[in-house]
């Protein structure tokens, strides 16, 4: 589940968060486990960066449904198909952090503007936790239903390519 902010957050208290969110969406954390990890001494841990920084690995939608249409976000059904496969079902109350404590702690780091997203990570079931490994390939469709909010279907392709920027 994606949050949008909805005013300058800084130093929130957990108390407050939610006064500062606008809404809510859906966001693919799409995650390139084929990539080796760099070997870059600014990375001492797991380099997660080297797997989620291409282009298009963050899609985003269908909406954005505004807080006062989803009052507790700590109770939403959330379902994600492979190929029409369940892969994923559970509930943003199985989250660890619940959505105040994820907006007061990187408001603690960090100030956080109108239209930053954050993505509040995922439940079990990714790809790499099943057994054998269910990683996705090109040509499959992953589908993610967040009740209230609606469905993003991503078709999955081979980036052969660096994507057009509009900038040519």
């Amino acid at each position: 589940m994606a949050i949008i902010v909805g005013k300058p957050a800084f130093q929130v208290s957990k108390a407050k968060a939610l006064d500062y969110v606008f809404g809510y969406s859906i966001m693919y954390d799409v995650s390139d486990r084929g990539r080796r990890a760099r070997k870059d001494p600014m990375f001492q841990g797991p380099d997660w960066f080297s797997g989620k920084r291409l282009d298009g690995a963050a899609p985003f939608g269908p909406f954005i449904v505004p807080k006062e249409f989803m009052t507790h976000p700590h109770d939403i059904h959330i379902m994600t198909r492979v190929n029409g496969v369940v892969k994923q079902d559970g509930n943003t109350s199985d989250m660890i952090y619940d959505v105040e404590h994820q907006v007061a702690y990187i408001s603690s780091i960090m100030t956080l503007y109108p239209g930053d997203v954050i993505s509040s990570g995922t439940m079990g079931g990714v790809g790499t936790a099943r057994k054998p490994p269910g990683y996705l390939k090109p040509g499959d469709v992953v589908e993610i239903t967040i009740d209230g909010i609606g469905t993003l279907k991503t078709p999955m392709a081979a980036m052969s390519q660096r994507p057009p920027t509009g900038n040519q």
